[in-house]
């Protein structure tokens, strides 16, 4: 085989065929290879992001339940969110509001 790899480069007709030959043949491995790999990376990306939308969506699902079913179903928990919202009291109760001061800075200059 050697031998006639040597009698293909000696030969002026034949060395630039082969020498062409040779180079696109390494060329398009490279740009195959490149381009595989590319694909490859691509779809594994493009496959985490899937999974975690899935996941992200069953979530959300999951916490809309949750809030659903504690408001919903629970007339007091309404009744509570909507006084807390809008500062007010029942007959009978005190409505407390804190103030919090400014702290001082505990070095005065």
């Amino acid at each position: 085989m050697l031998r006639h790899l040597r009698q293909l480069l000696q030969n002026d007709h034949t060395r630039p065929v082969f020498l062409k030959t040779l180079a696109f043949f390494v060329l398009f491995g490279i740009t195959f290879y490149g381009a595989y790999g590319m694909a490859k990376s691509f779809y594994s990306v493009h496959k985490q992001k899937t999974g975690k939308t899935k996941e992200l969506t069953n979530i959300q699902e999951r916490l809309d339940t949750i809030n659903s079913e504690s408001t919903v179903n629970d007339d007091f928990q309404k009744e509570k969110v909507l006084r807390e919202k809008l500062h007010m009291v029942r007959p009978g109760e005190d409505l407390i509001i804190i103030v919090h001061d400014k702290e001082e800075p505990a070095v005065k200059k």
